[in-house]
């Protein structure tokens, strides 16, 4: 695949699906650091302790701790500043890994967040839609639907099996600020998400 030049007067969000938890959150970080070096991702606070993308990581926190949302609203602020500085943000919109609900059911994204349209409308960026192809194990299905714990512990087991196999990746489009439909934070992250998925 080929990258499009990013506007050098503007900010860049480069979004994705998550199917897979860590590879991905590897890759699109790759990713993103061809663009700009200096990138910073959106995510996890458990990708921090990988040391190569420790420095890049703007943490989310989805516990409940009392202090988790004034953390993710720091964030979320850091992000738009970054953007406004014509930086590089990476996302993956929906928060978490895509997951089976029921045995037998399709493996489904969750609903992207409204944050994804609030950067993009707070900072007037441009937007880089990308979609990964693919799911975790039935193993890790199950553990979704049962035990959290269990799911995270996979995450390892997941990262062994995926090694040495190509990841199939497509860059489905450059989105131009000035392209974007007139919504809120959550339905420019709705609309985002239908047209990944129409790829």
């Amino acid at each position: 695949f080929s990258l499009p030049k990013k506007n050098k007067n503007r900010g860049l969000v480069v979004a994705a699906n998550h199917p897979f938890g860590v590879t991905d959150g590897v890759f699109l970080a790759w990713l993103a650091s061809r663009i700009d070096p200096e990138f910073k991702v959106i995510a996890h606070g458990i990708l921090q302790k990988e040391p190569s993308l420790a420095h890049s990581i703007l943490p989310i926190d989805f516990s409940n701790a009392q202090d988790a949302m004034r953390k993710n609203v720091k964030v979320r602020r850091e992000a738009i500043e970054i953007l406004k500085d014509n930086g590089v943000i990476a996302i993956f919109p929906a928060g978490a890994v895509a997951w089976s609900r029921k045995k037998g059911m399709p493996v489904e994204e969750e609903q992207w967040k409204p944050m994804l349209g609030k950067i993009i409308n707070s900072s007037k960026c441009d937007l880089l839609l990308t979609k990964f192809e693919g799911a975790n194990s039935n193993l890790f299905q199950m553990a979704s639907r049962f035990h959290q714990t269990v799911k995270q512990s996979l995450y390892l087991h997941e990262i062994k099996k995926s090694l040495d196999k190509p990841i199939n990746f497509k860059v489905c489009k450059y989105y131009k600020n000035e392209e974007f439909p007139e919504l809120d934070d959550k339905n420019l992250s709705l609309h985002l998400q239908k047209e990944v998925e129409k790829y």
